[in-house]
This record gives C-alpha cells, structure tokens and sequence, in this order.
C-alpha cells in the first residue's frame, strides 16, 4: 500500500493506468499498519483500494455517498442484507445509515456530525484523522485526533489547507506534491 501511494503521488502510476495496475498487482498492508485509500484523479475518476481485496471504481457503487470506517466497503458491497460483522462494522452501519437517512438533505455540518459519532476513540487505533470530502465544493473537511470542535479545509482548486472554525486566528499551508504530515497542522492554534 505504501509503495501505491508513492508511485501515484509521484505520478510514476496516472489514475488513467491504476485499474490496470491493481489487476496485474495484489495490495497488501506493511506489517501492523493497515490501511483503505481513496484515490482520486485529476478527472475526479476515483478508487477505493483495500488490501486483499479488488478495488473499488467508484463509478461502481449505487449510493452518490460512500462510507470508509476501516471496514471493508468490498464486503459491505457483497453482503446483501446489511447485517455486517467483523471490526469497525458498528461504525460503517451507523454512518451509512446517517447519510441513507439524510439523502436530498445534506450539509457539511451533518457530514461532520456523522463523523463524531463514529471516531474510534477506544482501543489500540483510536481515530487519528476524519475527513469529509464533498465534490460540489471541491473541498475536504476534517479533523485530526477526535477533536471536532477544530476543522480544517482542503481545497482541490487551490491546494490550500486552511483553518475552517475554532482555531485563533486564520492559517493556510500550500501542499505541494511531497504532501503534508499531521503533525505539521496539529501545532496550529
């Protein structure tokens, strides 16, 4: 998985040849670190890669809404009647279920809303990062470390992460192609 993210990043893989590339290759995590991805191209094509499993074209899925809790959105898709199992299924079911009930009437705020509920904040891998893309805007909402009452923008026009609410004062970092780290936005106040 990591070597997938540096070859797209570093565009040594175009989202145009990934299908391919993840047909001809089987993802799997590096040890103790386990990982969904949502790739998505200059030309909005978008793909779900989950270790083990075949990706997800997002074109595929029925729902204008998709749900990633580190549960498996393959075995979600297969499973008919939504009686899901398995770690992180609770947390897949009640987000699904939040944007089911919301359809037609939508906000950021209800996104993020859907968002606390459903951070892991127990256990070994409490939720380290909640994101809420919404493609009208070309915008991602998220927050790092549970903490909802700080939100930053991303925003897909410009590359800018900026502070959205509940921060001192405005702050902006251009992301450049090497990205950005967590820790670099955790000291903003």
């Amino acid at each position: 998985m990591m070597r997938l993210f540096d070859e797209v990043l570093s565009e040594k893989v175009k989202t145009s040849v990934l299908p391919t590339c993840l047909q001809e290759k089987e993802i799997v995590n590096v040890p103790d670190y386990s990982v969904q991805s949502l790739i998505v191209g200059p030309n909005k094509k978008s793909f779900l890669v989950e270790p083990g499993r075949k990706y997800i074209d997002t074109d595929q899925l029925e729902d204008n809404f998709m749900v990633i809790t580190n549960f498996s959105v393959r075995d979600a898709m297969e499973q008919e009647d939504m009686t899901l199992q398995g770690p992180g299924s609770d947390r897949y079911q009640l987000a699904y279920g939040g944007l089911v009930n919301r359809r037609g009437d939508f906000s950021v705020e209800q996104g993020l809303s859907i968002l606390k509920q459903t951070a892991q904040r127990e256990g070994d891998f409490p939720t380290q990062l909640s994101m809420l893309f919404s493609p009208e805007e070309e915008n991602i909402y998220f927050s790092l470390k549970r903490d909802f009452n700080r939100i930053y923008r991303f925003s897909f026009s410009d590359l800018l992460i900026t502070t959205e609410r509940g921060f001192e004062r405005d702050l902006g970092f251009l992301v450049k192609k090497k990205g950005v780290l967590l820790s670099e936005l955790e000291g903003w106040v």
